[in-house]
């Protein structure tokens, strides 16, 4: 902000852009695991050329600040500045190949009760309160008018986060049915010597634990089923097996449509038809390489070394059992907040499937879930979270931990699905997402 103030524009812009390029590029080391587990000299541009698009949008908030604030009060310098970031955010959300990985507002995340204003305005009221709070409390040592300010809006942030979580309990249904999460707990480097059918067995024996019978519904974690399950009908067979006519099974898995690869979630029931949806949102430079067009030859072929590239899928992310109807989220979808909440309309649960061995423990993983968890207060809706080698979780409409895994080891538990919320949050009131 102080660097912006009355700049010109372009300056504006390029302080804007040399922070956003350090932030995201210092956020995104971890993609040296995906890209190097494959192909080593891909990776000093794979690393560094996502921080140089989404820097762009810091850029434009920087610029936009630059010429507000020689029109504005410097009371108001604060309030304009985490506004123009806010904006930048949300165009970085829905501009086509943005990227929303740890937006500012995921800093709050370590605080359930601060947590709790996503509620009203999602994670991007949460990046504007934080942006705010910070600049107030830097201004305050040119004017002292901003201690009063600064604490007020901490004391609302907070006692409106204190209010939602003692005023509410994690509430279920008489008749709410019971999920079983499986946690393969197969690692990165396990993987080559496991087999897709090693993958299988392992979680149908998870699956099998004691207790099977009282399930409604098993999830299994992304590529829990490494095949093309539609088209190997003895698979099917053999994953149904240990379960009723009455009982479902999610597995993530591969579906293809002529040359058209997708990376699919398959809603299974013994002795029907496998409902399929396809993953919509896609992971940059490991499902599919953007701005092909525009990149040199090395860039375009790096989807070879890496690993197939996928086809974005246009399936409605709304499926339906017999007692549920729920929002399938494929791993990095749930990074998408208007992507979420556009589709969680008509659900009773947010269910993710993931593959986190990619992440190979590095703070992602932890960056991943702590996201996917916001969705929670956002929509109003609980979320069941299987991932192969963690965190899988259940966590009900307030974003309150019901149950979460250790890492990196085999895992299975069941738990009672919770309630969403008695009445639609404000966000997704505001946007009109409900009925």
């Amino acid at each position: 902000m102080s660097l912006c103030k009355q700049q010109k524009i372009w300056l504006g812009f390029l302080y804007g852009y040399a922070f956003g390029y350090a932030y995201y590029v210092t956020h995104f080391y971890w993609i040296k695991i995906t890209v190097q587990y494959f192909n080593e000299d891909a990776f000093a541009f794979i690393s560094l050329f996502p921080s140089l698009y989404l820097g762009l949008y810091a850029g434009l908030a920087g610029a936009a600040f630059s010429v507000i604030s020689k029109y504005s009060k410097p009371l108001l310098l604060p309030f304009l500045f985490a506004l123009c970031w806010t904006i930048g955010e949300v165009l970085l959300t829905t501009v086509s190949y943005g990227l929303p990985w740890n937006l500012i507002g995921y800093t709050a995340t370590f605080s359930l009760t601060l947590m709790q204003a996503a509620s009203l305005g999602s994670i991007f009221l949460l990046s504007f309160l934080v942006i705010l709070v910070s600049c107030c409390t830097f201004s305050i040592y040119k004017n002292r008018s901003f201690i009063p300010i600064t604490a007020m809006i901490l004391i609302a942030w907070v006692g409106l986060g204190t209010y939602r979580l003692q005023s509410t309990t994690t509430e279920y249904a008489e008749n709410a049915p019971t999920v079983r999460i499986v946690q393969t707990g197969i690692t990165l480097n396990d993987r080559d010597a496991h087999t897709p059918l090693a993958f299988i067995k392992k979680n149908k024996g998870l699956m099998r634990a004691e207790g099977l019978e009282d399930i409604h519904l098993v999830i299994w974690p992304e590529w829990g089923t490494p095949t093309y399950l539609k088209e190997d009908k003895v698979i099917e067979r053999f994953i149904t097996e240990p379960l009723s006519e009455e009982q479902y099974l999610i597995t993530g898995t591969s579906d293809r449509n002529e040359k058209i690869d997708y990376n699919a979630l398959a809603l299974v029931q013994k002795d029907q038809e496998i409902q399929m949806y396809h993953k919509n949102i896609l992971v940059p430079f490991s499902e599919f390489v953007p701005f092909q067009k525009w990149l040199p030859e090395f860039a375009t072929t790096v989807k070879d070394k890496l690993n197939k590239s996928f086809a974005h899928g246009e399936t409605p992310p709304l499926m339906h059992t017999s007692k549920l109807s729920f929002t399938p989220l494929i791993c990095f979808e749930a990074v998408y907040p208007l992507f979420v909440s556009k589709h969680a309309k008509h659900s009773d649960v947010l269910i993710q499937i993931s593959n986190d061995y990619w992440l190979d423990q590095s703070y992602a993983e932890a960056q991943l879930f702590a996201m996917s968890r916001v969705r929670t207060i956002e929509t109003g809706l609980p979320l069941i979270r299987s991932a192969n080698t963690g965190t899988s979780a259940i966590i009900d409409a307030y974003g309150r931990l019901i149950y979460e895994s250790e890492k990196r080891f085999p895992d299975v538990f069941d738990e009672k699905l919770p309630s969403k919320t008695k009445t639609p949050t404000m966000w997704m009131s505001l946007f009109g997402f409900y009925k």
